[in-house]
């Protein structure tokens, strides 16, 4: 029988647990739709990944090509990216205090931040993201499905089981479980969400001036919103939608 290793997030007193079971994850050589994002990018782009862990998506957008440094709070998760990739270059810092004094071509958010943290930070937090943004870079979002939080069903693949605990509708927190099994080990995380509507999202962005131009599925649980200066959006439209009527006149 495979033991139950029960593991937590805490930053002030890291769990040796909660990083090696990230490590487990590996790294695929490419990882949807972060990789197809940034190869819509010229190849001199450069990327921040904020709350990388263990570079579960930096070491894949590294290995394209792409220069991409990983942010992380958690030193032992950043360690661990580091053994299997040296060269990614990684930053142990609160995101929330970030200040690079460097702007990037794509800012990534890849592990549900804003749901995770406490809602009196998400804005501090955006704000910081966008700070490190080029002016016609993209911001990517991952969040998760506030559709799926509500009805509290469960989700299980190979590999990991989700199930609710209790729904605070008053407050919009889900609190729940999610267990992943590998062939030695039985892991237990116990966590709470913060859900987040896309429109709640996009009234926050719209303060930076920035709005949601694609939007990717991840299973039930989970979507990626990908946001740019509505400007530069609202530039792209008109320079399509006149490129199609000079098309069909000529």
């Amino acid at each position: 029988m495979r033991p139950i290793v029960e593991v937590f997030e805490n930053l002030e007193n890291p769990d040796p647990n909660y990083a090696r079971l990230y490590g487990r994850f590996g790294y695929p050589d490419r990882i949807w739709p972060w990789s197809q994002l940034a190869q819509k990018s010229p190849r001199s782009s450069r990327f921040l990944d904020l709350g990388c862990g263990t570079g579960y998506v930096s070491v894949p957008l590294l290995k394209l090509g792409y220069d991409t440094i990983g942010v992380d709070a958690n030193p032992q998760m950043l360690a661990i990216a580091r053994e299997c990739c040296p060269e990614l270059k990684t930053i142990c810092a609160r995101i929330q205090q970030l200040n690079l004094g460097d702007r990037f071509d794509g800012v990534i958010c890849s592990s549900t931040l804003l749901n995770l943290c406490p809602i009196a930070e998400r804005e501090r937090l955006l704000e910081r993201a966008i700070a490190h943004l080029k002016p016609e870079g993209w911001l990517g979002i991952e969040l998760f499905s506030s559709a799926w939080l509500k009805q509290a069903t469960m989700f299980e693949d190979r590999q990991q089981k989700v199930c609710c605990d209790f729904i605070d509708f008053e407050h919009q927190v889900w609190y729940g479980k999610v267990e992943y099994f590998f062939d030695d080990a039985h892991y237990l995380q116990r966590f709470f969400v913060n859900w987040l509507e896309e429109e709640q999202l996009r009234a926050i962005l719209d303060k930076w001036g920035l709005t949601i131009c694609e939007q990717f599925a991840i299973e039930p649980l989970q979507s990626i919103y990908v946001a740019r200066d509505r400007t530069v959006v609202n530039c792209t439209q008109k320079t399509l939608t006149a490129f199609s009527s000079a098309m069909q006149n000529s």
